[in-house]
């Protein structure tokens, strides 16, 4: 929408737009691209090895938020608008609203005021946190830079591997396979319409995750010294079909 979207910038603008008659001025309608069109395009001017780090911020928005650790993102203003939309690629639908952000925050306080990620026209001498070049589209500072949890897993799999597309098509089924998959709340509907290719996807890449999974399920039918043995030999031997398994308990 930021995008799309022409604010009024002086007096005049507004004159022109408002209705003299009703003293009001009229909504304004705007058709917008599907959301994942401008967020493809940003993230294809980044280097993968950058891109995996950026989506990385925008996943962990939560931690952040509790930490009240905030992103600086460094440029002018379109350098930081794309480096924003770059970093919602990887974020699926439930996320997105928690990432907060001010892309003008010049001598602004942030403890005052807190946003997952602020913009500034220049680098700052010492950012806190992570520090986002929305000129070199480089990512540097505080923050892991490895994938912690399952959906972080298949993301960064997924970006590494250049499947942006893929990425942009399947992040909302994939992060309720993975949240289901570590025993989070998850949606229910999404999780049910997950395709073959994100279940698989999900799966491959998080065989410690799938184990854990598996123990849990077998502990319940199972003695104890039977369950450290029986999932590493299920998931060898039936792994098309483990998840339709596991969700049948």
């Amino acid at each position: 929408m930021l995008g799309r979207f022409t604010f009024i910038t002086s007096v005049n603008d507004a004159l022109q737009r408002g209705n003299f008659q009703s003293g009001d001025i009229p909504p304004v309608n705007l058709s917008l691209p599907p959301d994942s069109t401008a967020q493809l395009a940003a993230a294809r001017s980044w280097s993968l090895a950058e891109l995996s780090k950026l989506a990385l911020l925008a996943l962990r928005v939560d931690r952040q938020a509790q930490n009240r650790e905030a992103i600086t993102v460094s440029g002018e203003p379109d350098e930081i608008e794309k480096a924003l939309a770059a970093a919602f690629l990887a974020a699926p639908a439930v996320l997105r609203p928690r990432c907060s952000f001010d892309t003008y925050f010049y001598r602004c306080n942030l403890v005052a005021t807190y946003f997952w990620a602020i913009g500034l026209p220049e680098p700052p001498a010492s950012a806190r946190f992570a520090l986002v070049n929305g000129g070199t589209r480089q990512v540097t500072g505080d923050g892991s830079a490895q994938p912690e949890t399952a959906y972080e897993r298949w993301a960064v799999a997924v970006i590494s591997a250049g499947r942006l597309d893929e990425l942009a098509r399947q992040r909302d089924g994939a992060f309720a396979l993975a949240e289901w998959l570590e025993g989070r709340d998850h949606v229910v509907s999404l999780l049910d319409a997950a395709p073959r290719e994100v279940i698989e996807g999900v799966l491959e890449v998080n065989p410690a995750a799938v184990q854990a999974r598996l123990r849990r399920e077998v502990g319940e039918q199972l003695p104890p010294a039977l369950t450290s043995e029986w999932p590493s030999q299920l998931y060898r031997n039936v792994r098309p079909d483990l998840y339709q398994q596991l969700r049948r308990g």
